[in-house]
């Protein structure tokens, strides 16, 4: 298989199957440059068809926007060169075009939450404020009968944190207590991700929101933003530093986790910020039971 075989493949994939079409482009390339942009390319992409998922995409706008990613991944093709492409690899996975793609990430996506309505999660970070409400919370939430999962407690010595957090993902009713640390936490925020590229987000989630956070304020969502494009830029030239891209599996899918959060953290943001999340002083007060009655509904 030559390179124009390969790049006519890749173009005739992208038509029906951008998604795909990027996967086995970054699955066949070897360069460090080519690779990123790949990555790049399907954080945008990834984004795209969470927002159409939720909703939040017009049909109109969505087509313009798969037009114009069609046309990017052209340009990027059009400018492939063989030594950026590994051969071999590329002519066994080409010439068998119903070979499945094996996925970047160690969870499902499933879009249908597979947990009974009784499990409920509570995701949040280590330490401070939030971990002392978390306590707090858990105890009252145990006294009225609700069982609430939390891996401090329920992880377990060697327990797998990527499953535990792809399990929080998939949970129909997830408590989010939302801090600035949680949102600069690449655990947390992975977490929070997962939440929402499965269905009903908005439904699935029940935030409290710390002070610190600063959700509220436009100005700190973007600061948030740009502190997420700066880990993609850092972990990026991180891996070009190290000369190559092979055998980096691991980091990759870390970077390609920062791609997720950067890509869905404005409309999640907007989803906590547009809630009417009672204050942590004012759960407190009421010994949380608010959120009781919202869990148990």
């Amino acid at each position: 298989m030559t390179l124009t075989d390969i790049k006519t493949h890749l173009k005739l994939l992208l038509t029906n199957d951008i998604g795909k079409a990027l996967e086995q482009l970054k699955s066949v390339t070897k360069d460090n440059d080519l690779f990123n942009t790949v990555i790049l390319q399907q954080g945008t992409y990834n984004g795209l068809k969470k927002n159409i998922q939720h909703g939040i995409t017009s049909e109109t706008n969505a087509n313009q926007q798969l037009n114009r990613l069609r046309y990017n991944f052209t340009q990027i093709i059009d400018d492939i060169e063989e030594e950026q492409i590994i051969m071999e690899k590329a002519t066994q996975l080409f010439q068998k075009p119903n070979a499945p793609i094996s996925d970047d990430k160690n969870v499902s996506h499933n879009n249908t939450p597979t947990n009974s309505t009784s499990d409920i999660y509570i995701s949040y970070a280590w330490g401070g404020d939030s971990e002392k409400i978390v306590d707090q919370l858990d105890k009252e939430l145990q006294a009225k009968g609700i069982k609430v999962t939390r891996d401090k407690r329920d992880l377990g010595y060697k327990g797998s944190i990527v499953g535990f957090m792809g399990d929080i993902g998939k949970g129909n009713k997830i408590i989010v207590v939302i801090s600035e640390k949680y949102l600069k936490s690449e655990n947390c925020m992975f977490e929070l991700t997962q939440i929402y590229e499965n269905k009903d987000f908005a439904k699935r989630i029940f935030p409290i929101i710390l002070e610190d956070s600063k959700i509220y304020s436009p100005v700190s969502r973007i600061g948030y933003i740009k502190y997420w494009n700066d880990k993609i830029t850092e972990l990026d030239e991180a891996i070009k530093s190290a000369g190559t891209s092979l055998n980096m599996t691991e980091v990759q899918k870390e970077l390609n986790n920062y791609g997720d959060i950067r890509a869905a953290f404005d409309k999640m943001a907007f989803v906590l910020k547009d809630m009417n999340a009672l204050t942590p002083e004012m759960h407190r007060n009421q010994n949380f039971q608010t959120l009781y009655d919202e869990l148990i509904s």
